[in-house]
């Protein structure tokens, strides 16, 4: 019968972070050919998944342990005090030394979360806006709307999960408030998420003067005021200014009465 055997039980575990989330507070105790692993594991974002790896010094961390049972594999939720038994006995049959483990994690799935716009901002209209998100899984398209008071005004169609999205806002759009965006997985259409509400705004109209209605302006001021500082021109001393100049018209005389009298 073949026996097993922990003849020096040193334990070393190996904690990954990866993406903000980690794995904490590894513990392992021995119960009889069985070894029970337990782990704390983090993460950066409510209801987030994770595929979680273990590995053992026995083939020099080549291969994943496969007699493993609890909370490991894919679809796992970050926890306190989760645990893992490894049937040892099973998988290595004899074994006499030393033996560490190495466990990791690796996120799977976020939840679809908007990161802008945020509550009470302004979008221009007839300007590109960029939309941000994260969260969602990677290799699948997203669907993207424009809400006004829980309405569809807009269905901008399926878009690549890049966490951002140029949205160019149509010259024809009213401005307004209480509008949103919709993000959905279309595989998934039930856990799609609202973004924080903003306002439509139009986009100012500057006004430029140019130079030459500037000079324009100047010349009107010359020609009302005169030419000497506003000054009255004197047309005793200067009877040849324009401004002193007279025009008599003479009237042609009336035709004589009738019957020839004076």
């Amino acid at each position: 019968m073949n026996k097993f055997y922990f003849l020096s039980f040193g334990l070393l575990f190996i904690s990954v972070h990866l993406n903000a989330q980690s794995i904490k507070n590894v513990q392992a105790s021995l119960s009889g050919s069985n070894v029970i692993i337990s782990y704390d594991l983090i993460a950066s974002d409510e209801g987030q998944k994770f595929e979680v790896f273990i590995k053992s010094s026995q083939d020099g961390f080549s291969n994943l342990l496969k007699e493993v049972t609890g909370d490991v594999g894919s679809n796992q939720s970050a926890g306190i005090g989760k645990k893992v038994t490894w049937n040892a006995r099973k998988e290595l049959g004899s074994f006499k030394g030393d033996i560490s483990f190495e466990i990791s994690a690796t996120v799977t799935f976020t939840p679809l979360k908007f990161v802008q716009p945020t509550t009470g901002s302004g979008i221009k209209i007839g300007k590109a806006y960029m939309v941000e998100w994260k969260g969602g899984t990677l290799d699948r398209n997203l669907k993207l709307e424009l809400l006004k008071n829980n309405s569809q005004v807009i269905d901008m169609g399926n878009i690549d999960n890049t966490g951002s999205y140029t949205w160019n806002v149509p010259k024809t759009m009213e401005k307004g408030e209480n509008f949103q965006f919709k993000l959905l997985d279309p595989t998934n259409p039930n856990e799609a998420v609202l973004s924080a509400e903003f306002n439509l705004k139009k986009t100012p109209m500057l006004l430029y003067i140019g130079a030459g209605v500037v000079v324009a302006g100047v010349a009107a001021a010359v020609l009302l005021g005169g030419d000497n500082g506003g000054g009255t021109v004197d047309c005793t001393t200067n009877p040849t200014d324009p401004s002193c100049t007279t025009t008599t018209t003479e009237l042609p005389a009336p035709p004589p009465p009738p019957g020839g009298g004076n």
